[in-house]
């Protein structure tokens, strides 16, 4: 079922150029780290041109995972609306650490993050 929510949400996603038309291309740094430091963090890089979807949520690293993932929606919407072009910050995922935790224990992984807008002049 999460599969296809999360299948709904993008298909129904507009483009970023229809959503943001002043952004030539966003791009997303995204160092993910275990809380519990059992593993090596993990290095990811998106770069979005406008004719991709306005979809800024990604899945928890962990496999197990339940319900997780880290939403940089907000964080896109904010530096749209402020002009600003470089942020980064940390969010933890939400999610349950696998089936049997669910209500019991958080995933808790960090992504550590730099959202990098270039604008059209």
């Amino acid at each position: 079922m999460k599969n296809y929510q999360e299948d709904f949400m993008w298909r129904n996603s507009s483009l970023i150029k229809e959503y943001y038309p002043k952004i030539k291309a966003i791009e997303f740094e995204m160092n993910y780290v275990d809380p519990d430091s059992l593993t090596a963090p993990s290095y990811k890089k998106h770069t979005l041109d406008p004719d991709k979807k306005a979809y800024f949520h990604f899945n928890c690293p962990y496999r197990e995972c339940v319900d997780g993932g880290h939403d940089l929606s907000s964080i896109v919407q904010r530096m749209y609306d402020e002009c600003i072009r470089e942020e980064s910050g940390e969010l933890v995922c939400r999610g349950w650490q696998d089936e049997t935790r669910i209500n019991k224990h958080r995933c808790l992984c960090e992504l550590n993050y730099k959202v990098i807008i270039d604008y059209y002049e």
